[in-house]
């Protein structure tokens, strides 16, 4: 369980750094009102939010597998972060998303996940 719980923290750290490079890159050579639909950004609107949540599960896993945490209160910790990213930053994200990018934002939002990476619904978006 603590070689998964590593690979899990690891994998979130990972997809985190990929998407905040990913995006730093198109915002150095994108055009006002571009949206990002490529790399992992096709797979989720929000995969650097999706990273820092596996982190927090390979770290809680990692207390489990210690005999650490003991409790299911112990995981009060990745469930407030998910509630937070869910709840209150991806919304905030997406609407000022959508006053800056309008109409490409707005189908972006109906056909790309919010925050878990999934097959992206339909592929117009990007042709």
């Amino acid at each position: 369980l603590q070689v998964c719980a590593w690979g899990v923290a690891g994998a979130g750290v990972a997809v985190e750094a990929v998407a905040d490079e990913q995006l730093r890159r198109f915002r150095d050579g994108s055009r006002r009102g571009d949206a990002l639909c490529s790399g992992l950004w096709r797979y989720s609107r929000h995969p650097n939010y999706f990273g820092e949540c596996l982190w927090w599960v390979g770290v809680y896993c990692m207390g489990a597998a210690t005999q650490v945490c003991q409790s299911p209160l112990d995981a009060v910790g990745c469930v407030a972060m998910y509630a937070f990213f869910r709840f209150a930053s991806l919304p905030i994200m997406d609407q000022r998303n959508l006053q800056r990018r309008g109409n490409k934002y707005s189908k972006l939002m109906r056909t790309t996940s919010a925050l878990v990476p999934m097959p992206p619904l339909l592929d117009a978006v990007w042709a």
